[in-house]
């Protein structure tokens, strides 16, 4: 597709001046050359989740950039007809498309390895190689498309004086970050700030955006206040299970971009779709507000108790066996549980806590030394110093994040660390720098 073709709707737009015809085009050729994009080869499923990412960022974005428009009179919108807040939605659509799924979907590197675009070494590694158009070329290129559309969308879409300042602005907080988002999605890089990208859009998207329409925000301050103070249990829950996917899973909550290892922590300790009840939770709170929110609970609840749980039960079924068999047997995907389900732990240890030891053989991760096996025990050495004590065989502790998470042994006994029984170690607190909602009762058997 060269430059020609790119340029012909906007010399037939000149040309016609048609407000249905810009608007159709606006969200039809950008669609249409998604398609094509796809077409060429099909795409891996962190391309999916790259270009459904980089274009829901575009979104969003594009949302807060054309209401800064609006008001400081970068441009306006002439239209009638779908047009939310002054702002054509099928326009918006379009240029979402155009910056978002369009160059990600075009520039994709090609893959020889790896369904899911992370190749044998897991995250941080694409199965493919590097991208082949660089990044500034990537956004330059949609960057200019847009720039020669915008003077051609009249009447649409009218211009200011100062129209170049807000396709500045536009690039910068929209463009430049979803592809950046892309890249990084792709390669499985930078996982905690694509988790936080993807924070801000279920929030945006999913909660700031329908309260917007809805006209929720309207309410007395009192009531906002009240109401913000109310919606943050909800969302803090969702918030921390998204964290939980992030640094115990090794992935995010975009089904395209899983998690690695099976999630039984956090908030998953209690209930199976923490995310799913924190959205439908937030809906219900603001469904006194406007009844859509109750049908959109309804929706939410529908979602993950029917394509939800059918679709990724199974992929989780099939990717991790009989742990999640026992995980699913043991937490309910909707009510709660009171206390939260303990994953059994094996850790290994090659000194053992006399009962007047202080002190005692700490692993503290696989890459550090950790004993993840009876072999690794055997051969491990304590710190010099340490006692070695073989008056105790098995000793109870509070478990960490096995095998590479925090963990602690007991002191000596009668100190509040002490957990030389089951029932202490139920009693038992952790240290400070131990993540204490992942604590749990766990045996250890000593290797000698």
């Amino acid at each position: 597709m060269n430059a020609t073709s790119l340029l012909a709707p906007a010399g037939v737009l000149r040309a016609t001046g048609d407000p249905a015809l810009i608007r159709g085009l606006a969200i039809m050729v950008p669609a249409l050359a998604v398609v094509a994009a796809a077409a060429r080869a099909r795409p891996s499923e962190r391309d999916i989740a790259a270009a459904i990412l980089a274009t829901g960022w575009n979104l969003l974005a594009l949302i807060a950039v054309n209401t800064l428009a609006l008001s400081a009179g970068w441009w306006e919108f002439h239209a009638e007809g779908a047009v939310v807040y002054g702002m054509p939605v099928d326009l918006l659509l379009g240029w979402a498309l155009l910056w978002g799924a369009l160059p990600v979907l075009a520039t994709r590197p090609r893959r020889t390895s790896g369904r899911d675009g992370t190749g044998p070494g897991g995250e941080g590694e694409a199965a493919g190689g590097a991208w082949t158009v660089p990044l500034p070329l990537t956004a330059a290129v949609p960057a200019w498309f847009d720039l020669a559309l915008m003077p051609r969308g009249e009447p649409v879409v009218v211009l200011g004086g100062d129209w170049l300042v807000g396709e500045s602005v536009a690039i910068v907080t929209c463009l430049v970050p979803g592809l950046f988002l892309a890249r990084w999605t792709v390669a499985g890089t930078c996982l905690r700030v694509r988790a936080g990208f993807q924070i801000v859009l279920a929030g945006g998207l999913g909660l700031a955006l329908p309260v917007l329409l809805t006209g929720v925000w309207r309410q007395p301050v009192w009531v906002l206040g009240l109401l913000a103070q109310v919606l943050a249990v909800p969302m803090i829950f969702g918030v921390t299970a998204v964290r939980e996917f992030a640094t115990v899973g090794g992935g995010t909550p975009l089904p395209y971009d899983p998690p690695r290892r099976l999630v039984t922590t956090g908030p998953y300790a209690y209930v199976r779709n923490p995310m799913q009840v924190s959205m439908a939770a937030g809906y219900l709170v603001l469904a006194p507000f406007d009844p859509v929110f109750l049908g959109a609970a309804a929706v939410a609840a529908a979602y993950g108790a029917g394509l939800a749980a059918w679709h990724e039960g199974e992929q989780l079924a099939r990717r991790f066996g009989a742990e999640w068999r026992d995980y699913h047997r043991a937490v309910r995907p909707w009510v709660p549980r009171l206390r939260p389900v303990m994953p059994p732990a094996s850790v290994y240890v090659t000194r053992t806590c006399g009962p007047s030891g202080s002190a005692c053989w700490r692993p503290r991760s696989t890459r550090k030394g950790c004993a993840g096996s009876p072999t690794k025990a055997r051969t491990a050495a304590p710190p010099r110093g340490w006692p070695r004590s073989r008056t105790s065989s098995r000793i109870f502790i509070w478990a960490g994040r096995w095998p590479d998470g925090c963990s602690w042994f007991p002191g000596s006994p009668g100190s509040r660390n002490s957990a030389w029984t089951p029932s202490a170690a139920a009693r038992a607190r952790p240290p400070r720098r131990c993540d204490r909602r992942r604590g749990g009762r766990v045996a250890v058997d000593v290797v000698r």
